[in-house]
C-alpha cells in the first residue's frame, strides 16, 4: 500500500513538473496581447526624442526589460549585432525598470554591451508603437522608423533565415528597401512592457 502511494505521488509530481514546463513554454509562444490604449505606429514615422543621438548614423533601439525571460533569451544575439555593427550604427537599449531598483543599483549593466536610456513612463515605447519586449526599432538617419518588430521567429534567435532585425539592419546599411517579412516579424511576442501592464 505504501509503495502504491509513493508511486502515485511521484507520478503526480511528474505530471505537475511537465505541466509547469509546458505552461512556461506556451505563454511565450502566443502573441502578446495589445494593451487597451495601444495606438498603432506605422513605418516612416519620425521619432522626436531628446535622448536619441543627433548624428549621421542610423539608430538601433532595443526595447528591454531585464525582468522578462524573453529579453534574456535574445541577449547573445543582440550583443553579437552590437559587436559587428557598433561602428556603423547607434545602438541604444531602452529600459523599463522599477525606479526604486534603478536608483539603488545604478551601476547595474543589465547584461548589455551598449548604452541605455530609461523610458520611465513608456513614452518612447508608445511613440514607436512598442508594447512588448524584446523588440527592435531601427531608425534611419532622419530618425524615421525603418523597421519595428521581432528579432527572430525562434526564441533564442537561432534561425538565421528569420533574423528579422539583423536582416533589416543589413538592408538599411546597404541603403536598400526593407525586405517583405511575414506577419510574424511584426506581431509582438514576449512580455508586456511595465508601462502597458493593466
Amino acid at each position: 500500500m505504501n509503495q502504491k502511494l509513493i508511486l502515485v505521488v511521484i507520478f503526480l509530481l511528474l505530471i505537475f513538473v511537465v505541466a509547469l514546463f509546458w505552461y512556461q513554454e506556451w505563454q511565450y509562444l502566443i502573441p502578446t496581447k495589445k494593451p487597451k490604449n495601444y495606438i498603432s505606429v506605422e513605418k516612416g514615422k519620425k521619432i522626436n526624442w531628446k535622448d536619441l543621438p543627433k548624428n549621421t548614423k542610423n539608430t538601433f533601439l532595443h526595447f528591454y526589460n531585464p525582468d522578462c525571460p524573453c529579453s534574456q533569451f535574445n541577449l547573445e544575439h543582440l550583443n553579437s549585432l552590437y559587436k559587428k555593427y557598433q561602428n556603423k550604427v547607434n545602438f541604444i537599449a531602452v529600459l523599463q525598470v522599477d525606479k526604486d531598483i534603478y536608483q539603488n543599483e545604478k551601476k547595474i549593466s543589465y547584461h548589455l554591451s551598449m548604452d541605455y536610456i530609461v523610458d520611465w513612463n513608456g513614452k518612447l515605447a508608445d511613440s514607436c508603437g512598442i508594447y512588448a519586449t524584446p523588440q527592435a526599432v531601427i531608425l534611419d538617419k532622419q530618425q524615421k522608423i525603418y523597421y519595428k518588430g521581432n528579432y527572430n521567429i525562434a526564441r533564442y534567435c537561432s534561425q538565421k533565415e528569420t533574423e528579422f532585425a539583423r536582416i533589416a539592419l543589413e538592408s538599411i546599411l546597404q541603403n536598400k528597401k526593407l525586405p517583405l517579412f511575414s506577419l510574424i516579424a511584426e506581431k509582438s511576442y514576449g512580455c508586456v512592457l511595465p508601462s502597458d501592464e493593466e
